[in-house]
């Protein structure tokens, strides 16, 4: 799950609102509201996401959720 907060707090410090970064990144602007407030981005927007705002570190905005759990098989 992303930090939106995080993502958020990146887009106002650059100056942009959430409509001129997806304009930016050419998507709906509802669209990507609603993948800030599920926290759940496809890849594809990630990786516009990291262009567009010159994200040097993706992972504590794209990947805060246990990535690196052990999963366990049975």
């Amino acid at each position: 799950m992303a930090n939106s907060n995080l993502l958020k707090s990146i887009m106002v410090a650059q100056g942009y609102t959430v409509r001129e970064v997806a304009k930016g990144i050419g998507i709906n602007e509802k669209r990507l509201y609603r993948y800030m407030k599920k926290g759940i981005f496809p890849s594809d927007v990630v990786e516009q996401l990291v262009k567009f705002l010159d994200i040097v570190d993706p992972v504590p905005i794209f990947f805060t959720g246990c990535v690196t759990c052990k999963v366990t098989r049975e």
